[in-house]
């Protein structure tokens, strides 16, 4: 999959448009010729590390680290980043021989005949590259985005003289709307003409680094509030060229006027540009990089200044695009992302599968191994009483341990209750949860390495998306079944449904935002049957034997979610309205849970201990509740103001009746009776 043979495979996508895979600097790349004749659509770039981005075919983008709070790029829905090509993002324009001006990749005018365009996507998804031809000069103009590791996102741009003739142009290059740290998404989408007054963006003396930072902390009230840390952009590789920061460079090029060779710009957008003249010999290439990063500090930027101001800094940013790009393969290749065969379009879309679906639901770190210290960090988080009584012998967890020996150690302490969180525990790296912005009500947090560098472990996921990614993730680690099958039932509730999402240390629920049109409450029941019972069939076929063990010890629990089921003739009143929402006991799980450990948020009994059920309870329970609401000749009426299973209308539809629901509860029922049927009374 990764060597640099020509793959010739071509299909056709509209009249005007073709689709093949050929390479780039011996990468594989997906392209598109003739991309602009399409309706403009969106790309995600791809990081092992907490760097997103998300482009537009249009060019346009938005980009930042970790979370929307953290950008480098306004984070704006969909249909904005397409209308903001020119405003913010790349943009060069050149002016050659004549006067004639050439913007490649712009879409506002009519495309000149002469003109060819491709846009490339690597297989991995961590390469977009953007080509233009302008085939009676004989000219080309390529960049493309990569994710450039501890160094940010990288754009690297490339100049080619195709003709036999000496070429001199006069060119501009760079970014444009670059935004300092600090700006929430909610201040960027509401007060972003505010924040331009406190905007300020300074080229670094002899340097080619640019930080940019507000003058003060964004506030209203009469105090003082310093911002100390800045997002930054860098470049190396077009000496001719000068580095300007003034906004509107770009109106200048276009009118021929004077270029503002601006190292200090206040109360403006943040803008990194790139001008000068350049002279290309026939067949010669120029190339040059621009690199962007966010939220740095005083320390990191120094820090980043004395590395990439030196004879070896495109180099240190080269060798941070291989190394990302070789991390994230070795990843995928541990969830088994790679097939060999003679179908490379076939292979290709098993990658891309595996991919998308270890972005999801996560990838174990370290195979079957369990790193001690965060196993005892995940005990602690879920129940510090517990972490206490057994500290000593938790401590001496140390290192990477393999499965069977850490297993063998918690086992041999005979608490059920650590057990359950040591089958609780998954440790996945890599995962996240819906992140584009065509889905602006799915805040994000990527977290993939500690402050010091070091891969970590943490996940996070909407319930219907992360368990049936970890259905194909447990192909590759069938040991873990019994792990993701835990959490499922460990998660689910008294009342026979599932919270809205879950992560490494608990899982959360929905309230009320009456500003926000998306919110609202009600179980996220869609999905739950199906994949309990693929999750099953799997543990079942793979380890009969642990299913057998757990039906008759009480070794599960409910989540407590401060939702209640309304009686059955409220429902009949107002079939549309059946959950109550018990805001005084939301606001006391999530205090208890601070304080005591994410435990604190499990139903209890009458005597406060937490309430305990067999397996035998935890399968019968969902299925019990999907047929006390079954219509016969109908299906299984949705009555929890969230679909049960109706992606058509995703979170719009809350009610109505469920055939994909009606038909698995059969093959669930024939499942447990084929199951049970098989069991010696006994050993039981």
């Amino acid at each position: 999959m990764h060597n640099s043979r020509q793959i010739k495979t071509e299909m056709q996508i509209k009249d005007k448009t073709t689709s093949e895979c050929t390479d780039y600097k011996e990468e594989p790349l997906l392209a598109i010729k003739g991309y602009d004749e399409m309706p403009p659509f969106f790309m995600s770039l791809i990081s092992r590390d907490n760097l997103w981005a998300f482009i537009s075919s249009r060019g346009s983008l938005t980009a930042g680290r970790e979370s929307a709070e953290k950008s480098i790029f306004p984070y704006v829905t969909v249909d904005k980043i397409h209308d903001n090509y020119g405003t913010t993002g790349p943009r060069t324009i050149i002016r050659l021989k004549g006067n004639d001006l050439w913007e490649p990749f712009t879409p506002h005018a009519a495309k000149e005949p002469d003109i060819e365009r491709t846009l490339s996507k690597g297989i991995l998804g961590n390469s977009i590259c953007f080509e233009e031809r302008r085939v009676r000069d004989g000219l080309s103009f390529k960049y493309r985005w990569q994710p450039a590791g501890r160094f940010g996102l990288a754009r690297t741009a490339c100049l080619e003289n195709c003709s036999n003739q000496t070429v001199k142009l006069n060119i501009l290059d760079g970014i444009a709307n670059i935004l300092p740290p600090g700006l929430d998404s909610r201040m960027q989408a509401n007060s972003s003409v505010l924040t331009d007054a406190y905007k300020q963006s300074e080229l670094q003396s002899n340097s080619r680094m640019a930080l940019y930072s507000t003058a003060s902390g964004i506030t209203d009230r009469p105090e003082p509030m310093e911002n100390l840390r800045a997002n930054c952009a860098w470049s190396s590789g077009l000496d001719e060229a000068a580095v300007t920061l003034a906004t509107k460079v770009p109106d200048a090029m276009i009118q021929a006027k004077a270029i503002d060779p601006c190292a200090l710009n206040c109360g403006q957008r943040g803008a990194y540009w790139l001008h000068g003249e350049v002279s290309l010999e026939p067949g010669q290439k120029k190339e040059w990089v621009i690199v962007l990063d966010s939220d740095l500090d005083a320390a990191g930027i120094t820090q980043r200044i004395e590395e990439l101001d030196t004879q070896d800094g495109l180099e240190l940013v080269k060798d941070a695009i291989d190394s990302n790009a070789a991390e994230l393969a070795r990843l995928l290749a541990s969830a088994d992302a790679f097939q060999c065969g003679n179908d490379s379009m076939s292979q290709i879309h098993h990658t891309a599968n595996v991919l998308f679906n270890s972005m999801r639901g996560g990838v174990f770190i370290n195979g079957y191994n369990i790193k001690g210290e965060h196993l005892q960090a995940h005990v602690k988080q879920a129940n510090h009483r517990l972490y206490d009584l057994h500290e000593t012998a938790l401590s001496s967890l140390n290192g990477w341990l393999s499965y069977k020996e850490c297993r063998s150690q918690i086992e041999a302490l005979n608490d059920l209750d650590l057990l359950r969180l040591f089958l609780e525990y998954l440790p996945l790296t890599f995962s996240r949860r819906h992140g584009d912005p065509s889905r602006p009500w799915n805040k994000f947090v990527i977290k993939t390495h500690d402050p010091d560098g070091s891969p970590c472990m943490s996940y996070q996921g909407n319930w219907r998306d992360i368990f049936q990614n970890w259905e194909s993730l447990c192909l590759s680690y069938p040991l873990f079944l019994e792990h993701v099958v835990t959490k499922f039932l460990n998660t689910s509730t008294m009342d026979g449904y599932n919270p809205y999402r879950i992560f490494d240390s608990g899982f959360d629920w929905e309230e009320i935002d009456e500003e926000d049109p998306f919110s609202g409450i009600g179980y996220w029941g869609d999905h739950q049957i199906v994949y309990l019972l693929r999750l099953i069939e799997a543990l079942h076929a793979h380890q009969p034997e642990v299913l057998n063990r757990w039906l008759d010890e009480k070794a599960f629990v409910f989540a407590n979610v401060p939702y209640r089921i309304k009686s059955l003739e409220a429902i009949f009143d107002n079939p549309k309205s059946t959950i109550i929402f018990d805001s005084e006991l939301s606001a006391k799980l999530r205090v208890q849970a601070k304080e005591k450990g994410s435990d604190s948020a499990l139903l209890r009994s009458t005597d406060a201990s937490i309430h305990k059920a067999n397996l035998t309870e935890k399968i019968l329970i969902p299925l019990l509740v999907k047929l006390s609401n079954f219509v016969p000749g109908g299906g299984v009426w949705m009555n929890t103001e969230r679909p049960e299973w109706n992606d058509a209308n995703n979170s719009l539809v809350g009610n109505g009746l469920s055939m994909v629901t009606a038909g698995h509860l059969l093959r669930y029922v024939r499942f447990c009776r084929d199951w049970w049927s098989q069991l010696d009374p006994d050993k039981q």
